[in-house]
């Protein structure tokens, strides 16, 4: 059994690496070089770490699609340049998660990458049209396990086969954002509401 410190750190690390990010100044990061998060991206979405092995990397999804840190600065992953308006990791499978929509317009349904985000695979569609998760939070206590919402925070969806099916699930409120519990995959999870 992990001790209450290790509980504590799997859930600190990832609000503090968001919190560090949201904090930094992004607006203008196209035309200030002073800005501390300079890069080719116009919004971030999403802010995501694979907390095991060796990756140490941080990931960004944004406007631009995906971006990673590297030691020259921000680089852009693979081809994809779709906005990833929902963005969540798996730290254990290594799988990252995403929707949105590209820049042709439409949403892009759930989708799934397996290679640290150089290549992206629709899963399904969510609904009868493809959804548009603006909240995305993949539990770490059960692989597979993901919430989504969509724009607009009216739905919650749920899933525990990687986004093949998906069930709704009631809500009492719009939502904002939302946090899984790491330790814990019978917990719903913490919906941050309007």
């Amino acid at each position: 059994m992990r001790s209450t410190n290790t509980k504590i750190l799997l859930i600190v690390i990832p609000i503090a690496i968001i919190g560090i990010v949201l904090s930094i100044p992004v607006q203008n990061n196209l035309d200030t070089p002073a800005s501390k998060l300079h890069g080719p991206w116009s919004d971030i979405h999403g802010v995501g770490m694979f907390l095991s092995g060796n990756d140490d990397t941080l990931y960004l999804a944004t406007h631009q699609g995906l971006f990673e840190k590297t030691d020259s600065g921000w680089l852009h992953v693979g081809n994809d340049n779709a906005d990833l308006m929902g963005f969540s990791m798996n730290y254990d499978t290594q799988t990252m998660y995403s929707s949105g929509h590209p820049k042709s317009g439409g949403n892009l349904g759930f989708r799934i990458s397996n290679d640290h985000g150089t290549s992206w695979s629709t899963v399904s569609k969510v609904k009868n049209t493809p959804v548009d998760f603006h909240a995305m939070s993949a539990s770490q206590a059960q692989n597979g396990l993901i919430y989504g919402s969509p724009g607009g925070g009216s739905e919650l969806f749920v899933t525990s086969d990687d986004g093949t099916s998906w069930s709704s699930l009631n809500i009492p409120n719009k939502i904002i954002s939302l946090a899984t519990d790491p330790l814990n995959s019978s917990q719903n999870p913490t919906i941050h509401q309007k």
